[in-house]
C-alpha cells in the first residue's frame, strides 16, 4: 500500500492588499453610525424600555430623576473615561469624543 503524502503547505501567507477607505466614507459611516444609535435610544425612552450596559443603567436613571439622558449617560461612563485615558493616553481616548457628541446632539 503506497501513503498518499500531504502537499506542503507554503510558509508565507500570500498578500493581501487592503483598500483603506476615503476619508468622506468614513465621516459617513460615523454619521449614520452615530444616527441609528440616537435613533434606537430615542425609540428606547420612548417606549419606556431599558436596555443593558451603561445606557440601559443611564436610562433608569433618568427615567428616575427626570434629568436629561446625556447628562445622566455622560456621568455613568465618566469612570471609563478615566480608565481609558489612564489606559490608553488622550488621544485613543479623544477619537470617540465626536461620535458620542454627535449622538447627544441627534437625540436632543
Amino acid at each position: 500500500m503506497q501513503e498518499k503524502s500531504i502537499p506542503a503547505m507554503p510558509l508565507e501567507a500570500p498578500v493581501e492588499t487592503v483598500e483603506r477607505h476615503r476619508l468622506y466614507e468614513d465621516v459617513l459611516a460615523i454619521l449614520l453610525g452615530t444616527l441609528f444609535v440616537s435613533f434606537g435610544m430615542v425609540i428606547y425612552t420612548k417606549a419606556v424600555l431599558l436596555a443593558g450596559s451603561t445606557a440601559g443603567l443611564a436610562l433608569l436613571l433618568q427615567y428616575i430623576t427626570g434629568t436629561q439622558f446625556w447628562i445622566i449617560f455622560s456621568l455613568v461612563n465618566l469612570p471609563f473615561y478615566v480608565l481609558a485615558v489612564k489606559r490608553l493616553g488622550w488621544l485613543l481616548r479623544c477619537a470617540p469624543s465626536p461620535p458620542s457628541a454627535l449622538c447627544r446632539c441627534f437625540r436632543g
